[in-house]
């Protein structure tokens, strides 16, 4: 059998593994039904400390993707950013955050006021733990500039991710 599971946080700081078990292709045939291919989902993550300009057309520029979902990554240390970004209208559903407040949610017990840019990249654990349905992230700070059509580059990035990756259970011959 297969077994595949992803963790969820609990109030008092631990997680707790939920596994589902699936079942076996090679117990029943040499190919694996297309019934039961596992769907791979997508995010594609902005990442930035502040709603400016350059952040916003980043976040626009990936949004109408078809292979992924787009989100953008807030750090919000200092203050909260959601109110700015809803009179953007953007989607809550959409928003990501993270601060140094909420580091022992993720059992980090570091308060150095540079955390965050010492340590580049710890919104993103921040927003694996959000998303945790999402099997591919594609991470991005919002200083990136696409020479084209960002949705489209990662449109193909996405679908080249999933299909490239073992996403079928068991062996297929």
């Amino acid at each position: 059998c297969v077994i595949r599971g992803r963790f969820l946080k609990r109030l008092d700081y631990t997680l707790t593994h939920i596994l589902t078990e699936l079942p076996s292709a090679s117990a029943f045939t040499r190919r694996v039904p297309a019934t039961w291919v596992v769907p791979r989902k997508v995010a594609a993550i902005v990442k930035s400390t502040m709603v400016d300009q350059k952040t916003l057309d980043v976040f626009r520029a990936i949004q109408g993707g078809r292979n992924y979902d787009a989100f953008l990554l807030m750090d919000e240390t200092g203050e909260s950013k959601r109110p700015q970004l809803h009179a953007l209208g953007i989607d809550d559903a959409r928003i990501l955050t993270f601060s140094r407040q909420k580091c022992p949610e993720l059992g980090m017990r570091q308060s150095h006021p540079h955390l965050f840019w010492l340590c580049n990249d710890i919104g993103f654990y921040f927003a694996a733990n959000d998303i945790p349905d999402y099997d591919y992230l594609i991470l991005m700070d919002y200083d990136v500039h696409f020479m084209h059509d960002g949705s489209a580059f990662l449109d193909e990035l996405a679908e080249k991710a999933v299909h490239r990756a073992p996403n079928k259970i068991g062996r297929a011959q």
